[in-house]
């Protein structure tokens, strides 16, 4: 689930052009906002913890995706740990990508001025200003202010 960013791109690409490129048109429009990107203000309310700022990009993530450790070994995000992560990402340019990857994962800081994690167990509220779209999975699933409830080993993986 993700707000900024990631949900403003997939609200601007067209069906047609999912059709014709696929992935890549997903790209072709985080090209086009790569130097414009906005600084949003927060108000998140996880487990009873307050937490205000300023995001470029909120993901809320209990994984990443399947066989890219990219995320969830130096971030410590794990699908079985009864837990939820929010990442909050605070580039405000495509050129501070670097510094920010820098950060989160060849450093494995937790607490940096262009990265902020935080981890919840049962509750989170998630609250913008102004309101944002939200994304689960690539599908738009409406908009902030966005109540999520942790359920924890609500889902059974069965793997060889």
């Amino acid at each position: 689930l993700s707000m900024g960013i990631s949900a403003s791109m997939i609200k601007s690409t067209s069906r047609g052009d999912k059709r014709k490129l696929g992935i890549i048109a997903y790209f072709t429009r985080l090209i086009r906002q790569a130097f414009g990107w906005q600084m949003h203000r927060y108000a998140i309310e996880a487990d009873g913890n307050r937490y205000r700022g300023r995001a470029t990009e909120i993901f809320v993530a209990n994984y990443g995706m399947v066989g890219i450790n990219l995320i969830e070994k130096p971030l410590n995000v794990r699908p079985d740990d009864g837990k939820v992560d929010l990442l909050l990402f605070r580039p405000r340019t495509v050129l501070d990508l670097p510094a920010l990857l820098w950060q989160m994962v060849i450093l494995r800081q937790k607490k940096t001025p262009k990265y902020r994690q935080i981890s919840a167990a049962r509750n989170i509220t998630i609250r913008t200003t102004p309101p944002l779209a939200v994304q689960a999975d690539g599908e738009l699933i409406g908009t902030t202010p966005v109540k999520i409830t942790v359920i924890p080993r609500a889902l059974r993986v069965i793997v060889p």
